[in-house]
């Protein structure tokens, strides 16, 4: 399979009529979603931003050089009407980058990140994402920075982070955490920050990091805690 042909499929909607495609020197947009995207591109990397949509956008390139190494970021404001981020939606292996804010997602299923293995940097914020869970992570192997703060987030499942062996960087202030899972950083050997501020946390335990001799800084500020294990 050639994992540089991006498809980020739309459901209920003509594939054909909404994409974006990129090319060896320019990224040519569709009529149709112009006015709510914006492509460019300098030399081997993309910028995809897109803003008031209510879908997200197909991408092809697949007519890229493949023996190229390409960078693509994607930031998506204001994704108004999907509630759920399907398998399939994110199925492109170019994206280093991705952003989406102002959002009303809830949930993302297992596969929605399945072949987002070159991802570096992840910002899913001021949506209303409430769980996640065990399977939702595991492709995301290059993954360092990761912020998902101002969600709706109350339940992490334990293994949940065992994949993400190079995150450094951690945001889950301003969600509804009230329990951590046993052992949730116990892969995480290169983590160096943890923001978990305005939570609902009653308890800390040391279990979750104690394994980590590097971690520079752990801001549990503003919740409900009553004891440090």
């Amino acid at each position: 399979m050639n994992f540089l042909i991006c498809f980020l499929f739309l459901n209920f909607i003509n594939i054909k009529s909404f994409h974006i495609v990129l090319k060896q020197n320019s990224c040519l947009i569709n009529e149709d979603i112009k006015a709510f995207c914006s492509c460019s591109n300098s030399k081997k990397d993309f910028e995809i931003v897109c803003k008031n949509i209510n879908f997200i956008p197909y991408i092809n390139s697949s007519v890229l050089d493949l023996t190229i190494i390409y960078q693509l970021r994607f930031t998506i404001y204001n994704l108004l009407n999907a509630t759920n981020l399907k398998n399939n939606e994110l199925n492109c292996n170019l994206i280093t980058f991705l952003e989406i804010s102002n959002s009303i997602i809830q949930n993302i299923e297992d596969d929605a990140f399945l072949y987002l293995n070159n991802l570096g940097n992840l910002i899913i914020t001021s949506s209303r994402l409430e769980i996640l869970q065990k399977k939702l992570f595991r492709e995301l192997v290059n993954l360092g920075f990761m912020l998902l703060n101002k969600n709706s987030i109350w339940k992490i499942e334990s293994g949940a982070f065992d994949s993400l062996r190079n995150l450094n960087q951690l945001d889950l202030s301003f969600n509804n955490l009230e329990l951590l899972p046993e052992n949730l950083f116990k892969n995480n050997s290169k983590i160096l920050v943890i923001i978990l501020k305005s939570n609902k946390l009653k308890l800390i335990s040391n279990f979750f990091y104690s394994k980590n001799d590097i971690i520079a800084l752990i801001d549990y500020s503003y919740n409900n805690i009553r004891q440090l294990d």
